[in-house]
């Protein structure tokens, strides 16, 4: 490139910094590169051998849900004796005593009562859809 070169030796004493780096990089690009080393992945796997067992996941976790009269949307209300919730939620006397008859003092047991019981317990068909819809009245809604 000197040949080319017609500036005088003052001239390119005066060269720009810029322009010399510039020019030398460019002289490094023309020169030879050596041939790049091939790239290999090699790509093992966690059980090849035997070594590791697999992981052992815990059974899921059911969703805790009351069963009984309490529908699975709701969650029980507050404790209140029979006398109480059926005064409060309007129920007849006759549900009252089926329910004093059979022992059941307060509302924690509409978790343990079913319908079928009920039927047992000789609720008519009106009168167990009137103590479901005071359960489902009584019950608080989940969040």
């Amino acid at each position: 490139m000197n040949l080319f070169d017609t500036v005088s030796a003052h001239a390119i004493a005066l060269k720009s910094l810029i322009l010399q780096a510039r020019i030398n990089q460019m002289n490094c690009d023309k020169a030879p590169q050596p041939p790049a080393a091939p790239v290999v992945n090699v790509i093992l796997l966690n059980n090849l051998y035997g070594q590791y067992p697999p992981p052992v996941l815990p059974p899921p976790i059911p969703a805790p849900h009351m069963t009984g009269l309490i529908p699975t949307t709701h969650e029980p209300g507050s404790r209140l004796n029979m006398v109480t919730f059926c005064m409060v939620y309007e129920l007849s006397d006759t549900i009252l005593q089926r329910l004093s008859d059979n022992a059941y003092i307060a509302t924690h047991a509409f978790a343990y009562m079913e319908t079928v019981e009920l039927c047992e317990m000789g609720f008519k068909a009106g009168e167990i859809v009137d103590m479901k819809e005071a359960v489902k009245e009584w019950a608080v809604p989940q969040a």
